[in-house]
C-alpha cells in the first residue's frame, strides 16, 4: 500500500477566473518534482499545463492521479469556505 502525499500552490489567478496551482506528486519524498495545472471554478476540470513527469522520475503516483485528487479537495475546500485554497496538502 502506498501513501501519497500531493501538494498544490495557487501560483495565478487570471482575470477570466481559472486558477493556476503548481502541484507536487509528492512533495515528501521528492519535493524538486512539480507541475502545474489550471482549473476553472464550477467547471472543475482540471487542465494539466507543464507535467511533472512524476512515473518518468521514479515515483508511484502519476500526474493526472494527482492533479484529480488535488482538484477534489480544491472543490471540497471552495464548496465549505466560498474561495480558492492558496495552498493545500491531500494525503491518500
Amino acid at each position: 500500500m502506498s501513501i501519497f502525499h500531493y501538494k498544490a500552490q495557487l501560483i495565478e489567478k487570471s482575470p477570466d477566473g481559472t486558477f493556476t496551482y503548481r502541484f507536487f506528486p509528492d512533495c515528501v519524498m521528492a519535493p524538486d518534482v512539480s507541475g502545474t495545472f489550471s482549473i476553472k471554478p464550477g467547471e472543475w476540470e482540471p487542465t494539466i499545463v507543464t507535467r511533472a513527469d512524476a512515473e518518468e522520475k521514479g515515483l508511484v503516483s502519476t500526474d493526472i492521479r494527482c492533479v484529480l485528487g488535488l482538484t477534489a479537495k480544491i472543490r471540497s475546500i471552495f464548496t465549505e469556505q466560498g474561495e480558492m485554497p492558496i495552498e493545500t496538502l491531500r494525503i491518500s
